[in-house]
């Protein structure tokens, strides 16, 4: 089976970045299957704009319009419309590059590998705050300790995965611990993810970061139940 590719874009009052990020996602149309944009329940002008945006830049998309569930809930959504063999999973706020994705797809395309993770470096001209850098890479350590395996930056949106990869669970986080689940999913499948290295671009919290502390406290925790979830199904 030749391998394909859906991509998959939730957004939450994203009028702000919408417009450039379809502009940069045109130069993937030559490897990309299908577009998937899932409007989370916006209020603000967003699907205006992407409607513009598309138009204007000629860029061929599905738009999915739903309440307001979180993250984990618009890509299920979309999941259950597209035929691909894969999905790509990006978020709208241009934080990391459309334009790397081919970086993540080329070794799942060539027959190479099943599943490709981003990780950042956090530089000083890249990185959110020192704790932002440093609480990722515990988180990314925590997890590797539970699951024994390595993965550089778990938290990292960048993601190319199975798309049989959600039939395990209809039940995804809806937030930042999305990234977890998907990754302790993949783990389930003995799927062990080629990483690529990609560019990050950090908001700012006027530019509408939310992420804190309390975030990764519940991201922690749900890395612990995950494996206690899964650890009955790994020892069958």
């Amino acid at each position: 089976m030749t391998n394909s590719l859906t991509v998959i874009v939730p957004f939450y009052n994203e009028h702000l970045y919408l417009e450039e990020l379809v502009k940069r996602l045109v130069s993937t149309k030559y490897f990309v299957d299908k577009f998937i944009f899932v409007d989370d329940g916006s209020t603000d002008n967003s699907v205006d704009t992407l409607l513009k945006a598309l138009d204007e830049h000629t860029l061929t998309a599905e738009i999915l319009q739903k309440e307001n569930e979180g993250k984990g809930s618009a890509i299920l959504r979309a999941q259950s419309t597209c035929s691909t063999s894969h999905i790509a999973i990006l978020d709208a706020d241009l934080e990391l590059d459309p334009a790397e994705l081919i970086n993540l797809w080329r070794p799942i395309r060539d027959g190479q590998e099943k599943a490709s993770f981003g990780f950042r470096e956090f530089r000083a001209h890249s990185s959110y705050t020192f704790r932002y850098a440093k609480g990722n890479r515990i988180i990314s350590f925590i997890y590797g300790l539970v699951f024994n395996v390595v993965v550089t930056d778990v938290m990292c949106g960048y993601k190319v995965i199975p798309k049989d990869t959600f039939s395990f669970s209809k039940a995804f986080s809806s937030g930042f611990a999305l990234e977890v689940d998907i990754a302790a999913s993949l783990w389930r499948l003995r799927i062990q993810p080629y990483e690529c290295l990609v560019s990050y671009k950090a908001r700012s919290r006027s530019e509408g970061k939310i992420i804190g502390w309390k975030d990764a406290i519940l991201v922690i925790g749900r890395i612990i139940y995950l494996r206690l979830r899964f650890k009955k199904t790994i020892n069958k």
